[in-house]
């Protein structure tokens, strides 16, 4: 659009995407990313319902995307593998929208698509992607990326949406972050579930369950030392399984390689004691990969000039809530609303507003953030076993409407001009 600000986006993953999504409505927006995006790898995203309310409201298409419904949790002795309990959850009678547990490419796709499609059905002008472009430098105030070819990019707005290593935040922060160890690491991996539903003992694991036949339960297996998840995706073919361990138990360090076969006989080691059913949900493995658990402290900071920070780059934290994704899609949601008024004409009003944005975000962000560091540690019941209280932070995470929503539940002001189409918690999702 002519009379839209101009705007890049530093990172083309899911909060890079998500972020062009919500601002492609009003804006002329360009992602660069340093990658090519050749092979996209990883494991899944769970998307609560304060995530899935802003998704469906862009558009997004969960059976396009494979999603499936998480409607409970089911949790076994690890060291016996019986059953202890099964708590169900309703997301949409509870919290108002559903609860999508997602393959991270499948996720990625739809949110390309979102983000840079034609389709009749999307608003605005589609987001440009640059690939193989990776940024050396940022002048926060003048708006300016120097690339690492030497050509500079001039932005009435920066996002940095680039990740735990982010470029954009050593900019704005003045200083690159220092994750400390927890201790932990967890293996991840992706099964077919044809090896597991021609398991007996297993199978279940891997079945639809609820009324619109794609529904399931979330699994932990857990003991004092180990805790191991897993749930289906991508339309029920892969079963997704993360299996965390102290750093004390593992035989190798931390890597991001899929390809290493002798990695699935590691985590088979670190887990020998664990009970016989567990060890054999294990084996179906045929790669993993092994994540170093770190800690990052919450930032104090998000804007600076022409030039904020979102997602992991903002706020990157333990997946002991699952809440990672989810508050990337909320701080697209409110960049989105809180620069849709304005125009060229209105361009100087973007560090103001871009600090409004911080206010209005990063304490829930960094709430979310030392919740999940408190919740790593587990709960401890009256026999020593860890047992996880999935929803002491449920209602607090997933009854987030939106950013004018939030604002008003905080008292902050917000420009009637940006917020006056805003439809606080509407959710359109009774057709999926």
């Amino acid at each position: 659009m002519s009379d839209g600000l101009n705007i890049v986006i530093v990172g083309a993953g899911l909060c890079g995407l998500a972020c062009a999504r919500a601002l492609r409505e009003k804006h002329n927006v360009t992602i660069i990313e340093k990658s090519r995006m050749s092979g996209e790898v990883g494991a899944t995203v769970t998307l609560a319902a304060n995530a899935t309310r802003i998704l469906l409201g862009w558009g997004y298409d969960p059976r396009r995307a494979g999603s499936l419904e998480a409607i409970g949790f089911r949790e076994f002795n690890a060291d016996t593998g019986e059953f202890i309990v099964e708590k169900p959850v309703d997301s949409r009678g509870q919290y108002g929208s559903p609860f999508f547990v997602d393959h991270r490419v499948d996720l990625h796709r739809e949110l390309m698509r979102l983000a840079t499609s034609t389709d009749a059905g999307l608003p605005g002008k589609p987001a440009q992607i640059r690939l193989a472009t990776p940024a050396k430098q940022i002048d926060c105030e003048a708006g300016k990326i120097t690339l690492v070819n030497g050509e500079v990019l001039s932005a009435d707005v920066i996002i940095g949406a680039d990740g735990i290593h982010s470029i954009v935040r050593a900019a704005v922060v003045g200083k690159q972050s220092s994750p400390k160890p927890t201790g932990r690491s967890v293996y991840r991996s992706l099964i077919p579930t044809e090896k597991i539903l021609t398991d007996p003992e297993l199978a279940f694991l891997a079945t639809p369950k609820g009324e619109r036949n794609n529904g399931t339960p979330v699994n932990s297996f857990i003991n004092e030392k180990y805790e191991v998840v897993c749930y289906p995706c991508r339309d029920f073919k892969l079963l997704n399984l993360s299996a965390k361990l102290p750093d004390s138990e593992c035989h190798e360090t931390g890597t991001e390689d899929w390809t290493d076969t002798r990695a699935v006989q590691r985590m088979m080691d670190s887990f020998k004691t664990v009970a016989p059913n567990l060890q054999r949900l294990l084996s179906y493995a045929t790669s993993c990969i092994l994540w170093t658990m770190l800690d990052h402290d919450p930032l104090d900071v998000w804007a600076k000039g022409k030039t904020i920070i979102a997602g992991d780059a903002a706020h990157a934290m333990l997946p002991t809530l699952g809440q990672g994704g989810c508050q990337a899609m909320e701080d697209a949601e409110a960049i989105g609303v809180l620069l849709s008024d304005l125009t060229q004409s209105s361009a100087n009003l973007v560090p103001e507003r871009l600090k409004l944005i911080e206010k209005v975000r990063i304490e829930r962000a960094n709430t979310i953030l030392l919740g999940s560091r408190a919740k790593m540690e587990g709960k401890k019941n009256v026999d020593g076993v860890i047992v996880m209280d999935v929803s002491e932070f449920n209602e607090y995470n997933y009854t987030y409407k939106g950013c004018v929503d939030w604002a008003k539940r905080k008292g902050i002001s917000l420009p009637p001009s940006c917020i006056s189409n805003v439809d606080i918690g509407s959710t359109p999702y009774a057709h999926i």
